[in-house]
């Protein structure tokens, strides 16, 4: 299965067993069964449990399904930690992740073993049907994430992992940003993922793009759609942070800045200077709703409320809702009102066997 077929992709039921800290769990992600019901569920516990480890697991697992055969062929040796050691059990000699997932609306199941001895097994029909490059920047990116490397969101049109300790990264930013992700990918050597180019903020590079092609200077760029990313971008500024996006400043090197006007008046002030949850929960509905405005996707959140107000809690997952209806979301949080948002059989608090 190619990343490029996935329109529609749900978790319906996940087994772990021996995977990081966690010996066994199952967990069974409910359909929604009225019309306009959230596709979320909730979980919480104290610290060490295993919250996390879900959300890495699920990733391991999409990274399966859409190049089984490049994460084979990656083994421990190309990274400066041990991948099968981090990831297997102490004691254990095999992890394995087993689901049933739902897939452009056709339920399959796919395991996935780690040995410690490097070997990797892959239980999937289409494993091996990857595309020419695989899924080889996701893999990279999620190492990154998984070794703490990178605090960007790890960010396709079927499938985002918010890790918790993302964060729009503050600085100018190149003009050549406005280049797809893709394109500017083929330009950093490939040789190993740590030692690539750091990556720059995605967030930044996609409103640099809607900000750029709304005034319709760059040919490849649709004025019109980049008209409508900049109308959500400044609804969410107008909501969280009483300002809009107007201007950029630009420097000598060839980099630019975002200014933010207050909508009462007042002088414009960066981006940057905006308070760290401003700048969380802006960048977090903006990029699921800019990446899965046309599919259906497994959305993964970290600790949604990292930097939030309590009253930014409560309304948290009703904004997943109104601004892409159409996900899968799989939260963990300590935060009790976020919890308390869904119906008791969209939650679980994980303890101790």
């Amino acid at each position: 299965m190619t990343k490029k077929g996935i329109k529609k992709l749900k978790i319906r039921r996940l087994k772990i067993i021996n995977f990081k800290a966690i010996d066994f769990i199952e967990i069974e992600f409910p359909k929604p069964i009225i019309k306009n019901e959230p596709d979320v569920f909730v979980m919480g516990s104290i610290n060490g449990l295993g919250k996390t480890s879900i959300l890495e697991a699920c990733t391991l697992l999409v990274l399966a399904i859409t190049g089984g055969i490049k994460l084979r062929n990656r083994g421990p040796f190309e990274f400066p930690i041990n991948f099968f050691d981090l990831l297997i059990r102490s004691g254990s000699d095999k992890a394995v992740i087993e689901a049933d997932v739902e897939i452009n609306n056709k339920v399959q199941l796919v395991s996935l073993t780690l040995h410690t001895n490097g070997k990797i097994d892959i239980d999937h029909p289409n494993a091996v049907s990857a595309n020419k490059d695989g899924n080889v920047e996701m893999y990279d990116y999620f190492i990154h994430t998984l070794a703490g490397y990178s605090n960007e969101p790890l960010l396709f049109s079927y499938f985002m992992y918010f890790h918790s300790y993302r964060k729009v990264q503050e600085g100018r930013i190149p003009l050549g940003m406005i280049v797809d992700r893709e394109e500017r990918d083929e330009h950093i050597p490939r040789l190993r993922p740590f030692y690539r180019k750091p990556l720059k903020s995605i967030f930044k590079g996609e409103v640099l793009k809607a900000f750029i092609g709304g005034a319709n200077l760059v040919e490849t760029l649709d004025p019109k759609d980049s008209s409508a990313v900049l109308i959500k971008l400044n609804n969410l500024l107008k909501n969280y942070a009483k300002g809009t996006i107007e201007k950029l400043t630009a420097d000598a090197d060839s980099t630019v800045d975002f200014r933010v006007t207050p909508v009462n008046g007042g002088k414009s002030f960066a981006f940057d200077g905006l308070s760290s949850g401003q700048k969380e929960i802006i960048s977090t509905l903006f990029l699921i709703w800019h990446y899965t405005q046309n599919s259906s996707a497994v959305v993964l959140i970290d600790e949604p409320e990292l930097h939030l107000n309590h009253e930014w809690h409560r309304n948290f997952i009703g904004q997943l809702n109104i601004m892409a209806p159409n996900n899968q979301y799989i939260i963990a949080t300590h935060s009790e009102d976020i919890a308390d948002s869904v119906d008791k059989n969209r939650r679980i608090i994980l303890r101790h066997s």
